[in-house]
């Protein structure tokens, strides 16, 4: 959301895929509102997107973490050029929950979270 991919990027010459991470951590918001200033940008440049990490944090409840995980399926599949995703399973010790992205123990979540890697779109 910060939007400042083009400052990093050395040119279409150099670059063989873009990266971006999405986290619904600190702020929750949707997936799509997150990376839409990275994906704006990516459009314009031939290349396949890898999400290196995405996660929802423990802070925004089961319900909302399970309907943000679908949103993410959903608009992964309506973005093409991304090829590529990888879940951040991440519960640190000490960090507060705005910074605990395990899924595990989190049924609902878990459930949406399955459902996507078990969908054939992701599974080429």
């Amino acid at each position: 959301i910060r939007g400042n991919a083009p400052e990093f990027y050395p040119g279409d010459d150099q670059v063989d895929w873009t990266c971006v991470d999405v986290y619904a951590g600190e702020r929750f918001a949707p997936i799509g509102t997150l990376m839409g200033p990275f994906l704006q940008w990516a459009a314009q440049r031939p290349k396949p997107i890898v999400i290196g990490e995405f996660g929802v944090a423990k802070a925004w409840g089961s319900a909302r973490r399970r309907d943000w995980l679908r949103d993410a399926s959903r608009t992964f599949k309506a973005n093409p050029q991304i090829k590529a995703v990888v879940y951040f399973e991440s519960d640190p010790a000490g960090n507060g929950p705005k910074k605990q992205f395990q899924l595990t123990g989190d049924k609902p979540a878990f459930k949406a979270f399955n459902s996507l890697v078990q969908d054939p779109y992701f599974n080429p």
